[in-house]
């Protein structure tokens, strides 16, 4: 108004003072038609909005020629009613074609994600339980039309207790857990497992949950025999657990009568043996009067013979003679015959394990070496190498030949049958290379004839590995080695060339 004021003291026409106001309006209209016109999509009805606009746009671009003129002003003023009022009405209608479009794009949605889905989809009031929706598939999978599943309640479907129900819904609205399983009754009467995804969705002004409904019944009954099986699998391996248990208190007790046999039998066949040989020795002597060539024979042969026995003896109830010290029967042993003994022992040597079956295996050995032996002497060195412990027994006797040395290992093949003597049994290297091999070592020697053998015992510092699945046979051998097995410290070796009174691995 103060610009128009202004024009008309400085005498400025009416129509060139309002032109700029109407011209910028009339673009506005027009800009404001050209997008209703080019929107996303437009319908006809936004289109018709549109072409309203840009007229309204350019009808007010005569507005300052118009207004002078008295008999043109009513008119334009109607024109421009009439067009507002066709403008709202276009306007509204548009608004409506386009709520209407979006409607039903989110109906196409949830057809598309609910009501075509394959899955089997509920809606469930989550206040009181009931079912608002259900999909085809649910339909179809609990046996219920559409209309009578529209309804239901939760608990009629589900086995649980309404109390349980409500917890599980409060629990799935508050979003503490989605997961669920259940069991689901059908219209048929059936049950079956089902995996439940679970959570609230708000439709409206309503606070729902959405259920997505999975068959786990061959999943649960897989599970349910896997878990027999298991279960089954258990029993049966306690029960075998329970015979090897049995069996190797059954074993324990064995070796402990065979322990008690052989501490009984070596007194009772010894003690008259030792007997015949004491008496057929003083007979040969005169001592119990003059015998004649006969006589001598005879006896000779009692005396031969009871010598052997004794020595067969010895050789099965080897076990019990390991007791008697070892190192005061070699230092004995030796110093009858003449011979030198010698031993090294590498400091800190030590291993784990049997010890009776590596005295034995020791005993077995260095007696062949003194027996053997007639000048010179028996040396025995203890070193350790790698993760062994080697044991080796030299000699300077008669050698064996090396073409039969692998036979003196065989049962009954005495070292004597290749080294011109018809001493022993035949069982000590026999025996002693199966107690290394139950040692989880070996024996190996090297002989040069009339120079001399050596016996080398290589012996783990470690026992080996149990394989409790074994035979019987073998699991006897494991028990009874597990049970004797002692930490030995090899140093002790060393009192086999300190006095007398010392005792081998005392």
């Amino acid at each position: 108004m103060a610009v128009i004021a202004a024009g008309r003291v400085a005498g400025i026409p009416l129509a060139l003072e309002t032109a700029p106001a109407f011209v910028v309006l009339g673009i506005a209209d027009i800009a404001t038609g050209i997008a209703w016109m080019r929107g996303e999509a437009p319908s006809a009805w936004a289109r018709a909005t549109g072409v309203a606009f840009v007229i309204w746009g350019i009808h007010k671009f005569d507005y300052p020629f118009i207004r002078p003129v008295e008999w043109l002003a009513p008119v334009g003023y109607l024109f421009g009613a009439v067009l507002s009022l066709l403008i709202a009405i276009l306007v509204l209608i548009s608004y409506f074609e386009i709520v209407k479009r979006r409607l039903t794009a989110s109906e196409e949605r949830y057809r598309a994600l609910f009501t075509d889905s394959t899955s089997v989809m509920l809606l469930i009031d989550s206040e009181s339980g009931v079912i608002v929706d259900a999909n085809a598939a649910a339909t179809a999978y609990y046996g219920w039309s559409h209309d009578e599943m529209c309804g239901m309640r939760v608990d009629e479907i589900n086995t649980l207790t309404a109390e349980e129900i409500r917890s599980e819904m409060k629990r799935a609205a508050e979003q503490e857990k989605n997961h669920f399983r259940f069991r689901h009754r059908h219209a048929d009467g059936s049950v079956t497992d089902v995996e439940v995804y679970s959570g609230p969705v708000q439709v409206g002004d309503r606070s729902l949950l959405y259920s997505i409904v999975h068959d786990i019944t061959r999943r649960v009954t897989a599970e349910r025999e896997l878990e027999n099986t298991r279960a089954g699998l258990e029993t049966l391996v306690l029960e075998r657990t329970s015979e090897l248990v049995h069996a190797n208190e059954e074993l324990e007790r064995a070796t402990r009568q065979k322990d008690e046999f052989l501490a009984s039998m070596s007194h009772e066949l010894r003690t008259p043996l030792n007997s015949v040989i004491g008496f057929s020795g003083t007979l040969l002597r005169g001592l119990a009067g003059d015998l004649n060539d006969e006589q001598k024979r005879q006896v000779e042969m009692i005396s031969r013979s009871g010598s052997h026995l004794l020595e067969l003896v010895n050789d099965i109830l080897d076990l019990e003679r390991i007791d008697a010290g070892m190192a005061e029967v070699f230092e004995r042993m030796s110093a009858e015959k003449g011979l030198w003994f010698r031993a090294t022992v590498e400091p800190g040597v030590s291993l784990v394990t049997d010890r009776r079956h590596l005295e034995q295996i020791l005993w077995n050995i260095l007696g062949n070496a003194v027996k053997f032996t007639r000048d010179g002497g028996v040396s025995l060195t203890v070193n350790g190498v790698d993760s062994f412990v080697v044991f080796e027994v030299s000699d300077t006797g008669v050698g064996i030949d090396p073409m039969r040395i692998e036979s003196i290992f065989d049962e009954f093949v005495q070292v004597s049958q290749h080294a011109g003597s018809s001493q022993g049994t035949g069982l000590g290297l026999a025996i002693s290379r199966r107690l290394a091999d139950l040692l989880g070592g070996r024996i190996t020697v090297s002989s040069v004839g009339g120079e001399g053998s050596v016996f080398k015992l290589e012996v783990p510092t470690t026992p080996p590995p149990v394989d409790v699945g074994g035979p019987v046979a073998s699991r006897k051998n494991v028990v009874e080695r597990h049970l004797r097995c002692l930490i030995i410290d090899v140093v002790e070796l060393g009192c086999l060339h300190r006095p007398s009174s010392d005792r081998f691995f005392q």
